[in-house]
């Protein structure tokens, strides 16, 4: 895939809401999407401003505050996956352990008092977990954006995490990655 090629030779590629299912899928990117099948009985966002904690200190939250609101529409809710440490015949551990996913969340979804605005069904499921993701593929950058950034000025303080993403991919990739390391 094309899009995969650009991203691994150093591209930055941005993906809002369902859109993310796509590089998760077919990048095999160490993240989940911790709302995907679950039954509109169990979990259901149809419209609602969610509270979020933003790392401020993320060159990718630059210019945010530490609380933001996010506009979730049967949005996504990330975790990072990591890898079983686990031999063949998953009896005995592997000597070296797996690299760990070079997986950053720059925003999360808040730990309480989660719904500022709307109506949910079971929003805890959300909670602590991460809200905008920024995966490194290879050379270039994966950035999750699980909720909906630009929804008709609903949440206008996320406007600056889209902008702050697509100036990501004007860094040189040697400097992109001492920026990057800033925040962690």
């Amino acid at each position: 895939m094309a899009l995969n090629e650009y991203v691994k030779k150093g591209g930055v590629m941005i993906m809002f809401d369902q859109a993310c299912n796509l590089a998760i899928d077919q990048f095999a990117l160490p993240v989940k999407n911790i709302t995907e099948g679950i039954a509109s009985s169990q979990f259901f966002i149809p419209g609602s401003i969610i509270r979020m904690k933003v790392n401020n200190a993320d060159p990718l939250a630059f210019g945010m505050k530490a609380e933001g609101a996010a506009s979730y529409s049967r949005s996504s809710a990330f975790e990072t996956v990591t890898i079983s440490r686990k031999a063949e015949g998953g009896n005995e551990l592997v000597k070296i352990p797996p690299p760990r996913p070079n997986v950053t969340a720059v925003a999360t979804y808040a730990s309480n008092d989660l719904l500022m605005s709307g109506w949910a069904l079971n929003p805890n499921r959300i909670k602590n977990k991460g809200a905008m993701m920024n995966v490194v593929h290879e050379k270039g950058n994966v950035i999750l954006i699980g909720f909906r950034p630009q929804f008709r000025g609903q949440s206008r303080n996320t406007y600056k995490l889209i902008f702050n993403s697509i100036y990501l991919g004007s860094y040189p990739l040697i400097n992109r990655a001492s920026a990057l390391q800033v925040a962690s």
